[in-house]
């Protein structure tokens, strides 16, 4: 009994760690005026001279489209070699980004003393902060790229650092079969996690 408990337990974990990888990719148009109108002129221009820079890195240098509008925050990147846009959400110095940390921060200083609200923040904005290693990218296909990797992060306004660090130490085996579980849940969904997992505590019975 104690073994379906400690199983059941950690697929509730495993679910909301899963759940958690998602970012926040839709923003309110009041919350973009909001955020235009408490901004200077000046940090929106930076903000799509990042944005543009980040759009031709990640599209390797080729690009259909890759414009951005400091005063509206308007924007358009499209990569020539799909003709489609990357996931800018995932990643530090773009648009996304800079609304998700933004929108972040303003909410976390409005409810500076309310612990619970301070969570929903963190709930609504989940911000992508990888960066991209375009020289990685393009070496042999046998090597990749950590840095490559959509993360999203937890971190308050201007966080900007998403690059991913590997550690020397040696991952314990309980360590290395949770690691396993998730690779699984992000690889092929919550439903095939949850449905082996169930299938696994119907053994303990």
């Amino acid at each position: 009994m104690l073994s379906l408990i400690t199983a059941a337990i950690t697929l509730t974990s495993l679910v909301a760690t899963i759940s958690a990888q998602a970012v926040t990719t839709n923003f309110s148009s009041s919350l973009v005026q909001q955020i235009i109108g408490e901004t200077s002129l000046t940090t929106l221009y930076a903000w799509c001279t990042a944005q543009h820079t980040e759009c031709g890195t990640l599209c390797n240098g080729a690009t259909d489209a890759n414009s951005c509008t400091g005063s509206s925050l308007s924007y358009n990147c499209t990569c020539t070699s799909n003709h489609s846009g990357p996931a800018l959400q995932y990643y530090a110095n773009t648009i996304p980004f800079f609304l998700c940390t933004t929108g972040k921060g303003d909410c976390m200083a409005t409810n500076a003393n309310d612990l619970a609200a301070q969570q929903q923040c963190n709930m609504t904005y989940v911000c992508g902060n990888s960066t991209y290693n375009a020289a990685a990218a393009v070496t042999t296909s046998s090597s990749a790229s950590a840095s490559s990797t959509p993360t999203a992060s937890g971190s308050g306004a201007g966080a900007a650092s998403g690059s991913s660090t590997a550690s020397g130490s040696a991952a314990s085996p309980s360590a290395t079969k949770a690691a396993a579980a998730l690779t699984i849940g992000q690889d092929y969904g919550v439903g095939i996690l949850v449905a082996g997992l169930l299938a696994a505590m119907g053994l303990l019975l």
